[in-house]
């Protein structure tokens, strides 16, 4: 078998149906395999008792309400190509005591050298991060802040 990242589970189930493949599987929930009428293989497939999904509520900045008690949240930026921006902002993060639980990079699309970066964050109190955000503002060329509840 080769495994193929999708954009979405769910999404790979409907492929499936809709393309009526017999070759191919999908690994999805139980509601998807229900809703496009496929077989179960291998239910209960994870690796870890306590798997979880984690999702974003997203709303506008001018409507989003201050969450005071808030110990993680997810940072999307990107620097501009120089030698050195990208650590420049990790060790900013280190030096102000926030741990980095996650990074992931992403191409920019119409750009062909600059990289997007996907940061999960832990911290101690919403002032320590406010601190960190406000030392690597000045680093980033674009930089949103994703809370997570």
């Amino acid at each position: 078998m080769e495994a193929v990242e999708t954009e979405d589970t769910a999404l790979s189930a409907r492929h499936i149906h809709q393309h009526k493949s017999k070759h191919i599987a999908a690994i999805a929930s139980k509601l998807a395999a229900e809703l496009y009428d496929l077989d179960m293989i291998a239910p209960n497939i994870h690796t870890l008792k306590n798997n979880y999904t984690r999702f974003l509520i997203l709303q506008r900045e001018d409507n989003a309400a201050e969450i005071k008690d808030a110990d993680k949240a997810s940072l999307n930026f990107h620097t501009d190509h120089s030698k050195g921006s990208l650590a420049k902002v990790l060790t900013t993060i280190a030096d102000g005591g926030i741990n980095l639980s996650k990074l992931q990079s992403f191409p920019i699309p119409g750009s062909i050298f600059n990289t997007a970066f996907m940061a999960d964050m832990e911290f101690d109190s919403i002032e320590q991060f406010n601190e960190v955000i406000k030392s690597i503002k000045p680093m980033t060329e674009h930089l949103k802040i994703l809370w997570n509840l």
